[in-house]
């Protein structure tokens, strides 16, 4: 009985100073250890143009064509009867450039279930453009279209997530205009 106490008590100690050794590392190795660097958090495309993110909209039209600025209204709630809600991301761009960059743009919409649908756009911004609004729409093309709920919009450049937003899709009654 006494052996078995004791074996116990040695293994419980055993283990406690592992945990420890590993909880706080290996004694003498902290020197050596390089810290890592920390990732890339700003699109190829971004250090091109020099840009940064002025905002993420959303609007919605009857059609399909792109509507002008002056023309839009910004909302965050639509109804499910809107055929197209469209995204604008409007970019600040600082660098000097005597070429097109490319943009790569990765839109990914979430419906209120958690499913998804993507699109991509490529879009080659010009040189001596300081400001830049792009904007694409996006069409629920399940039967009843845009199902009532939240939304998330995100997009992406260059795998990196540069935006985000989110709006309200609620029901239409009948007879409300």
């Amino acid at each position: 009985m006494g052996i078995r106490r004791f074996r116990t008590r040695q293994i419980l100690v055993v283990t406690f100073f592992l945990f420890l050794i590993l909880l706080v590392g290996f004694p003498g190795t902290v020197q050596a250890v390089k810290p890592m660097e920390p990732p890339l958090c700003v699109p190829q495309a971004f250090q091109k143009l020099g840009a940064s993110v002025v905002g993420l909209r959303f609007y919605a039209s009857q059609s399909d064509k792109i509507i002008p600025m002056q023309a839009r209204t910004y909302n965050t709630t639509f109804s499910n009867d809107t055929p197209y809600i469209w995204w604008e991301l409007c970019l600040n761009n600082k660098a000097k450039r005597n070429s097109l960059v490319p943009l790569y743009t990765w839109v990914v919409w979430q419906r209120p279930d958690g499913s998804e649908f993507t699109q991509s756009i490529a879009a080659n911004i010009p040189a001596g453009l300081q400001r830049v609004c792009l904007s694409a729409y996006g069409q629920d093309k399940r039967p009843g279209g845009w199902p009532p709920g939240a939304y998330r919009v995100s997009i992406q450049i260059d795998d990196i997530e540069v935006a985000s937003g989110s709006f309200d899709v609620i029901q239409k009654f009948l007879g409300e205009n």
